[in-house]
């Protein structure tokens, strides 16, 4: 049997997922992009995502660390994510998904891997 646990985020990746939606509000791609540890898989395609999200995400309801469901999968890692409401009322939310490898020798990493619209599957 697998050990998954949720549970809240602890300070360091409470910090970065603050300073990644601050770059974020701010529409600030280089900052966003440089607070990701592992390089993105398709950067134009999360590039796009970047640019659809910051235009319709309303960031001021965002608040870490209560909104935020951090997922620890044993000795694998940890999937941090945050739905960030859209700026739309009806629309679907915004979904940040970042994740953190475990550590070795005490270096924390991050990586984006998702920060797009929340499908609609109605």
């Amino acid at each position: 049997m697998r050990n998954i646990r949720a549970s809240p985020p602890d300070q360091a990746q409470s910090d970065r997922l603050t300073a990644i939606i601050a770059a974020a509000q701010t529409k600030d791609w280089e900052q966003f992009r440089a607070l990701s540890d592992q390089a993105f898989v398709n950067e134009a395609a999360m590039r796009e995502q970047f640019d659809a999200s910051c235009a319709s995400a309303d960031f001021t309801l965002v608040r870490i660390p209560d909104t935020v469901r951090a997922v620890r999968d044993g000795r694998k890692g940890t999937m941090l994510s945050i739905e960030i409401p859209n700026g739309t009322r009806g629309k679907p939310g915004i979904m940040l998904m970042v994740y953190e490898p475990s550590r070795k020798d005490g270096i924390r990493e991050f990586g984006i891997w998702v920060f797009s619209e929340i499908p609609n599957f109605d």
